[in-house]
């Protein structure tokens, strides 16, 4: 990270843009809690539904539910559990009026491992076939380039950070015949696009209209295949599969410490420390790895403006200041439906 050419063609950007989940709104992707509802209404499937019901309950939000559900399911421990210890081993989830099952025979701790790991896999599937589907309206497309316009701050190209894993904005940049550097180099040989950080490393003289495009979860159409990640059509790997899915599923802290995540963060800190700003769009700031780098961003580079751009802006900018000290300017608009009102608010506030 050295190479000054590096500096120049990526971290050198006077602008950033943040997608979060909001801004796929507009393209009929549901918030956190709305999720939780789709789920209910499609009925979690036995012997996860009581526990599915007892962890909403305790609060109706995505990322509770995963966080919760991957720690019960991690507790192998719970396999040293012998029946003779507990005494009454069906009384567990609802087993009495629900239909008989192996769950039956084993005791409660057993029954929960088994409903946790079972309801994570079936909520993991519901969110990787919600967001990995992707149906661009034109007007979605015009408000993305519009906004990758402004964010450019005129230079040759903009960079953006975004935590969805749609593949929006490489459509726009497909139907807008815009360049786009996202990690992915052409293996000619092997016929097929796969990550190498260099891609990002070693660009010196993007063209003009160039999107440099970090998706700090990663993606539907990312796998890991031997080693190597690749890109493929959206494909839902479970756990019998050959191949992973490259993506962080919804979190509050997610430590992205491994490739192609800790590259993507890697210059998400880098850029902050010396753009002059950095308009969110629809995000939530429950990121703990993005919050922590916008803290440190602003103690360095003090000049740094942060702009958030959703229509719960005012509370989203007071919150984040009162919780992290992070100061930003609020932009209560929505996305896609507000775009003549929010833009030239937007230009003046960068001073363009």
């Amino acid at each position: 990270m050295g190479d000054q050419r590096t500096k120049g063609a990526i971290i050198g950007a006077r602008g950033l843009l943040f997608l979060g989940a909001g801004a796929s709104r507009s393209l009929g992707k549901l918030l956190m809690g709305e999720f939780i509802e789709d789920c209910k209404k499609a009925g979690p499937p036995w012997p996860g539904t009581d526990l599915f019901d007892a962890i909403t309950a305790e609060k109706k939000d995505l990322e509770f539910l995963l966080e919760q559900l991957e720690a019960l399911g991690s507790m192998k421990y719970l396999n040293r559990v012998s029946v003779d210890s507990v005494r009454s081993p069906t009384a567990f989830l609802g087993l009495g009026t629900s239909p008989p099952s192996r769950a039956a025979l084993e005791p409660p701790p057993l029954a929960l491992l088994d409903a946790a790991r079972s309801l994570l896999g079936w909520t993991k599937r519901r969110v990787f076939e919600h967001y990995g589907r992707l149906v661009l309206p034109l007007r979605v497309q015009r408000c993305l380039a519009n906004l990758l316009k402004v964010a450019s701050a005129g230079e040759a190209r903009t960079v953006v950070f975004t935590t969805n894993y749609d593949p929006a904005v490489e459509e726009v940049c497909r139907l807008e015949k815009r360049p786009l550097v996202d990690g992915f180099l052409n293996d000619t040989w092997g016929r097929e696009y796969y990550w190498d950080r260099s891609a990002f490393d070693g660009l010196e003289s993007p063209q003009a209209g160039t999107v440099v495009l970090f998706k700090l979860h990663g993606s539907t159409t990312w796998v890991g295949q031997g080693g190597r990640i690749v890109k493929v059509r959206p494909t839902f790997a479970d756990e019998n599969a050959l191949v992973e899915n490259i993506l962080i599923y919804p979190a509050t802290r997610k430590v992205a410490i491994v490739e192609p995540f800790f590259s993507a963060y890697d210059y998400f800190e880098k850029c902050l420390s010396s753009a002059t700003f950095c308009v969110f769009v629809g995000y939530s700031f429950r990121d703990y790895d993005t919050v922590m780098r916008l803290r440190a961003a602003q103690t360095w580079n003090p000049g740094l403006k942060v702009v958030i751009l959703d229509p719960l802006a005012p509370t989203l900018a007071e919150w984040l200041e009162d919780s992290s000290g992070v100061r930003a300017t609020p932009l209560p608009f929505s996305f896609c439906d507000q775009e003549n009102l929010y833009l030239p608010g937007l230009e003046e506030v960068l001073g363009q």
